[in-house]
């Protein structure tokens, strides 16, 4: 008999889906989560195709729920990171190791504003 494996709520994965919020004036903070892969990049870029709007002063990505994230991914976010250095934005990440791993392999992690949690990177941006 071979075992199976029943996978319980806790680790199934959870849905994707990113969230849009503007908890200071002119700071755009968008919450990642689930698997960024090629299925679900589009949509990443989709949202992330909005930023800058002239208010924008500032942008969070917080990723700290990836729990896959595949070169389609890491695409998105240096698009987002090239896109907001030519209109002067910055941008600050926090992430999770399914994020900052690939960043790492790709020598990309230190071209980004990388922290531990989204309070840290949102100081960093509106202060």
């Amino acid at each position: 008999m071979v075992p199976t494996t029943k996978l319980t709520p806790s680790s199934q994965p959870q849905a994707f889906s990113v969230t849009r919020a503007r908890p200071a004036e002119g700071c755009d903070v968008l919450t990642v989560v689930g698997e960024l892969d090629l299925a679900t990049a589009g949509s990443l870029a989709t949202e992330f195709a909005g930023i800058p709007v002239p208010s924008t002063r500032s942008v969070v990505v917080d990723a700290t729920r990836v729990e896959f994230c595949a070169v389609a991914g890491i695409s998105a976010l240096d698009d987002l990171r090239i896109r907001l250095d030519d209109a002067g934005v910055p941008l600050a990440l926090s992430l999770s190791h399914a994020v900052s791993r690939p960043l790492d392999v790709l020598a990309l992690l230190d071209v980004f504003s990388v922290h531990d949690t989204r309070a840290e990177a949102l100081a960093a941006v509106t202060s």
